[in-house]
């Protein structure tokens, strides 16, 4: 989501359209979690990122190869997409994406999880989905 007043925030997670993830998307979920997990652990002051989206459309050097400084938010979003037809990849993986997104502030002495009360791990999004159906 995008404002006017240049205000982004992502907050995506996969759902399984059934309740529950069949095994192998369970597989794919996991190693996003796994992979979001590293990246929200590399989120502290002073460590250095790379824009690759920018929403308020600064110039490249006010956010290229920064450095991570307490007050600053961003999103760690790591997702894959297996196309249906992308026969580079096992032919159980195709059709398969996955997104979870969440918005992260750098503090002091680390990182806040600002969407941390989204379900992120894959047992909490099914049993966030079996209340919902409750």
């Amino acid at each position: 989501m995008e404002t006017r007043t240049l205000y982004a925030a992502d907050g995506t997670r996969t759902l399984p359209v059934s309740g529950t993830f069949s095994p192998l998307q369970r597989t794919v979920y996991d190693a996003v979690h796994d992979a979001q997990e590293a990246g929200i652990a590399a989120v502290r002051p002073g460590a250095r990122f790379r824009d690759f989206h920018d929403c308020a459309a600064a110039r490249a050097e006010a956010y290229a190869d920064g450095v991570l400084e307490p007050g600053v938010v961003l999103t760690v979003e790591p997702g894959p997409y297996f196309q249906a037809d992308d026969l580079t990849v096992p032919e159980e993986y195709r059709g398969i994406g996955v997104r979870i997104e969440d918005d992260v502030l750098v503090t002091e002495d680390g990182n806040e999880n600002l969407s941390a009360a989204l379900p992120r791990r894959s047992d909490e999004v099914e049993s966030w989905m079996a209340d919902l159906r409750a």
